[in-house]
């Protein structure tokens, strides 16, 4: 039987943008049964790493240039990290998600890292890929208008349960026996595609360059046309009776 000291540690570790009045009171009456919740834990990216965000996203302000994290998966009661975006910061960074996003005076730039986990919690079906936007916002924005900004949220209860529908059903779920992701390694993550254009020469010809294979023998026969029309009317004014 967990104690009620080890309940109130684990809503303290797990308090983030979705999960703890699911510990505090959502189902303390079963807790005898859970180790872990099944959440979208909530982090900011700092000097290089992944911090978890002790506020949720609403009362969190993010500043410009800056970044987001977004993981949905299982937290340990142990856990007092929780589970961060599997993003490796070198190269998922802010050069590289808002680097060619503009914002007016009133507004700012913050990146959101958005990994929407692994197989083993995605109940049977497929996590979509995890992906990097850059979100061009209000300059007093909160997190979750930042992320709203870039994807669609479900809320219930004032909690942000999906994020772009997924899960499809459920929020917080508790989880029994949950297992420790710790040391898990970077994945690959769709970064917003850089929208600068190029001028480029204009593509050549496939019949030669800029289509003069194809002119000149247009330009000859019109040539010949019209020497051969000369050509009848000098011979029609000789001959006048012809």
């Amino acid at each position: 039987m967990a104690s009620s000291t080890t309940l109130r540690r684990s809503a303290g570790v797990l308090i983030s943008l979705f999960v703890a009045v699911f510990v505090a009171a959502g189902f303390s009456g079963t807790a005898h049964a859970v180790d872990g919740y099944k959440f979208w834990n909530y982090f900011h990216a700092t000097d290089g790493a992944w911090a978890f965000s002790q506020k949720g996203a609403s009362a969190y302000e993010p500043a410009d240039g800056t970044i987001e994290g977004y993981r949905f998966g299982t937290t340990t009661a142990n856990d007092t990290d929780g589970l961060p975006p599997r993003a490796d910061l070198a190269e998922v960074n802010f050069e590289t998600i808002c680097g060619a996003a503009e914002a007016d005076v009133d507004q700012k730039r913050v990146g959101v890292v958005i990994d929407y986990g692994t197989e083993a919690d995605a109940e049977d079906t497929t996590p979509p890929a995890p992906r990097a936007e850059c979100a061009v916002v209000d300059a007093d924005a909160n997190g979750l208008q930042v992320l709203q900004a870039v994807a669609n949220v479900r809320i219930e209860n004032s909690f942000s349960c999906a994020i772009d529908g997924y899960p499809a059903q459920g929020c917080g779920t508790p989880v029994a026996d949950a297992t420790d992701t710790t040391g898990e390694q970077p994945v690959a993550f769709e970064l917003p595609a850089d929208e600068t254009v190029e001028e480029t020469a204009p593509a050549a010809d496939p019949a030669g360059d800029d289509g003069n294979d194809l002119l000149f023998p247009l330009v000859l026969a019109g040539v010949v046309v019209v020497a051969l029309g000369a050509g009848a009317f000098a011979l029609n004014r000789r001959n006048p009776d012809a």
